[in-house]
């Protein structure tokens, strides 16, 4: 996306990843890290000429401490510690016409303290597979993010289901952020565009949104549809509809 003034920030589709497909819920620090992979995976492998695919081992990342620090006024570093094995420990699933493929995304997570930074790898054939699949067009679902330079500013995610009993309503729109300081800049809106305009233009329509929120997504042309259950939630919540 072309900048237009000094507001206006890069908004890149990435890749799609077998975590895209995969019904998880993540919290605040494990999207954090999860999308800081995906943008380091995207800048050496996808946009770099020279990152050549057959030379990809398992790939080593690193995200700082401050990346990962700013998810709550009181994020600890315990808590830092929890999410990540959380992601560690998640079990992917891929399975298409060539293969079957049970595999962990995160080999592992190592806190480098006089560095003040992770370094997290992450698996070859996991990435390898949904590679694959993105550069074939055989999957239409990705993570979308908001770049402001090197730094992830906002993103949200296209995935089947958005944990809740409605199966028949998808895709869905989930995962929707914006960093505190860069929001009410429209950030959240161009990602929301950025994302329908690529499902419009693959004849994915409409598009649904489970929210809490009233009163935001009106602004961007959703509309209530109905109240859903979501998985293990005691309360409804709310069903948005782009069509």
């Amino acid at each position: 996306m072309e900048k237009k003034d000094k507001k206006q920030r890069d908004i890149v589709l990435s890749q799609d990843n077998a975590l895209t497909t995969a019904r998880y819920k993540f919290d605040l620090i494990e999207k954090r890290a999860l999308y800081s992979i995906i943008r380091n995976i995207r800048a050496q492998y996808i946009e770099n000429e020279n990152g050549r695919r057959d030379l990809f081992d398992d790939l080593i990342i690193t995200i700082h401490e401050e990346e990962l620090k700013k998810c709550g006024d009181n994020t600890k570093m315990q808590n830092i510690y929890d999410a990540l094995k959380r992601l560690r420990n998640r079990d992917i699933e891929i399975n298409n016409e060539k293969m079957w493929l049970s595999i962990g995304f995160v080999n592992y997570v190592k806190h480098i303290k006089n560095k003040s930074y992770f370094e997290v790898q992450v698996s070859k054939e996991a990435y390898l597979e949904s590679m694959d699949a993105y550069l074939d067009n055989k999957t239409e679902y990705g993570w979308y993010l908001c770049l402001d330079g090197y730094k992830i500013v906002g993103g949200l995610g296209v995935i089947e289901n958005d944990f809740h009993n409605r199966k028949d309503l998808t895709p869905n729109i989930c995962a929707v952020y914006t960093e505190k300081d860069y929001r009410c800049q429209g950030i959240a809106g161009n990602l929301l565009k950025t994302a329908l305009d690529d499902l419009k233009h693959k004849s994915i329509t409409p598009v649904y949104l489970l929210t809490d929120h009233t009163g935001f997504y009106e602004k961007y042309g959703w509309e209530f549809l109905c109240m859903v259950q979501g998985d293990g939630e005691p309360n409804m919540s709310r069903m948005y509809i782009y069509r």
